[in-house]
């Protein structure tokens, strides 16, 4: 029986897809949001890891921090530390001071509370819960589609072979 270089490509292929899809679909960019009550101020924002850090510093494999609430931006430029467990999908610990505004300030507490406190310049403490949601990647589903397109194909050939002879 004689097969084609395609069919015999496609299902190891397949397979190395599924079994790398972890370590693909991990994602290097994150976004974070919170809504602040009272008031209803949201506030988004996101940054970026080495993708192979568990736990991410601002001294390398945590990058391009950015969070946006109201007038304030607030970016890892001002900040003291950012240390990210993506584990556990928290901040352990983050003080940053706003770039417009040095009275305002932006931090979380760290520990396993998962809470943002935001210190404006009226001495208003505001503390809500955050999410962090990882932004996949457009290449990953891109190697997925490909490798099902190419088992697909190759099957497809492989089965209008056999009909063929049959």
């Amino acid at each position: 029986m004689k097969y084609s270089f395609l069919s015999r490509l496609a299902l190891p292929g397949l397979m190395s897809l599924i079994l790398l899809a972890p370590a693909i679909a991990r994602a290097d960019m994150f976004e974070i949001s919170a809504t602040f009550n009272p008031g209803g101020l949201k506030g988004i924002g996101s940054f970026q890891t080495n993708g192979t850090c568990i736990i991410c510093m601002s001294e390398g494999t945590l990058t391009n921090f950015t969070f946006t609430v109201d007038d304030d931006t607030f970016t890892e430029s001002s900040t003291s530390a950012i240390v990210f467990d993506r584990a556990l999908n928290i901040f352990l610990e983050l003080g940053l001071i706003g770039a417009d505004d040095p009275t305002d300030n932006l931090g979380f507490p760290g520990g396993v509370v998962n809470n943002l406190d935001l210190l404006d310049e009226d001495g208003n403490l505001l503390s809500t819960p955050y999410t962090v949601t990882p932004a996949p990647e457009p290449s990953s589903p891109v190697f997925l589609a490909g490798g099902i397109g190419l088992l697909v194909f190759g099957l497809t050939r492989r089965f209008a072979k056999k009909s063929a002879t049959h």
